[in-house]
């Protein structure tokens, strides 16, 4: 899981629409039996289900997860989903593996630099198969569709699974940083790569 421009927005400036620079992604990506799809309304409950089979994890790195999390806030999230795409400030996609639902990938504006931060979540069931790496190259190839120039993943320091995903798909590691989430003086890691590189 990482950590995502939404997630820490309460701490930094409001961001630029991705809209006015690049184009938008398509609203559906497929490789075989994964897909990922612009969250609809009827999404939010098998969104809620998949969370809480993670949220102990969840809540060590998003901002978002707490131990009161619902389904009221996963309907909520589903509509800033839609109303984000609409105004093309963040493009947000459930996860599907032969139909059910297992986590959500975002193409979101960065915190520093150009492009496009890349954040993910998946239910506990689907870790550890090699789908958060599937659908992160669905999103590096979308956004390059789109005219992105460039890419990134930012995670916690602590959060080793995260930063696989950018070392297995050939980012480069551009420095850590201090940052603060629930009130902690924490570190992410910030990981980029290049439209012309990939």
């Amino acid at each position: 899981m990482t950590t995502t421009a939404t997630e820490t927005k309460e701490a930094a400036a409001p961001k630029p629409s991705l809209r006015d620079f690049y184009g938008a992604p398509v609203e559906q990506l497929s490789d075989g039996n994964l897909t990922l799809k612009r969250y609809k309304d009827g999404d939010a409950e098998a969104a809620y289900e998949a969370a809480t089979t993670t949220l102990p994890e969840l809540i060590k790195w998003m901002t978002w997860a707490s131990e009161d999390y619902n389904l009221e806030s996963t309907k909520g999230f589903v509509t800033f989903a839609q109303t984000s795409w609409d105004e093309g400030t963040e493009y947000s996609y459930g996860a599907f593996v032969d139909g059910a639902f297992v986590g959500s990938f975002s193409l979101m504006a960065p915190l520093e630099g150009d492009g496009a931060d890349i954040g993910y979540w998946l239910s506990k069931p689907a870790t550890g198969k090699g789908i958060a790496t599937r659908a992160t190259k669905l999103l590096i190839k979308a956004a390059w569709d789109a005219n992105y120039p460039n890419v990134q993943i930012r995670h916690d320091v602590r959060n080793v699974k995260s930063e696989a995903i950018p070392k297995r798909l050939g980012f480069t590691y551009l420095h850590t940083k201090s940052a603060v989430r629930k009130g902690e003086n924490l570190e992410d890691k910030l990981w980029q790569l290049k439209r012309e590189s990939a």
